[in-house]
């Protein structure tokens, strides 16, 4: 007895379909990877911006302790004193960064005290970025204060960001009036 043979078709995957598909899962996970990147670069300039703030913050309140003669004397804005300890209140000199963040030490600062609301006298201190550096002044000369009750201090930071290294820019301001500090 004979058996039928039956002829069976057997169809595979040629190499081009293999390829093909080998490229789409590259392609794919190529693709994840990118937006995983993209995502973790804007976490990055989102951590900036509030670091920025938080800077530009410290730096403003830093300033509305100080007593009013010290915030009109450009020799105590710009004197380096020593850095407290970790426990202690953080140096209001403008020598230092405002706060211990990596942000802080990357920024050119700008701050601006005027006479309020005239905006005449003002001196502006610009400070480099740097970790101990000694602010510039405009104008070189101390204006003349006396008489003044009330300033206008304006904060302002400027950074490069690390997602496309586009300027940034953060500022604030406040009115400090003199006074007695309770």
């Amino acid at each position: 007895m004979t058996l039928p043979c039956f002829a069976r078709r057997e169809s595979g995957a040629t190499l081009v379909e293999t390829l093909v598909a080998a490229a789409i899962v590259t392609a794919f996970f190529a693709a994840i990877f990118e937006v995983n990147a993209v995502c973790l670069r804007y976490i990055d300039a989102s951590k900036e911006a509030v670091g920025a703030v938080h800077g530009v913050q410290d730096r403003i309140e830093g300033l509305r302790n100080l007593a009013f003669a010290d915030l009109m004397s450009p020799a105590y804005m710009t004197s380096a004193r020593p850095t407290p300890s970790p426990s202690g209140p953080r140096p209001v000199s403008l020598v230092f960064p405002s706060n211990s963040s990596g942000l802080a030490a990357r920024v050119t600062e700008q701050v601006t005290v005027s006479a309020y609301p005239s905006g005449s006298p003002s001196i502006t201190y610009t400070r480099a970025p740097g970790t101990a550096i000694t602010p510039t002044t405009d104008p070189s000369s101390a204006p003349d204060f006396t008489g003044i009750t009330l300033v206008k201090v304006n904060v302002k930071y400027t950074w490069s960001a690390s997602f496309a290294q586009r300027q940034q820019q953060e500022e604030a301001e406040t009115l400090i009036a003199a006074g007695t500090k309770k």
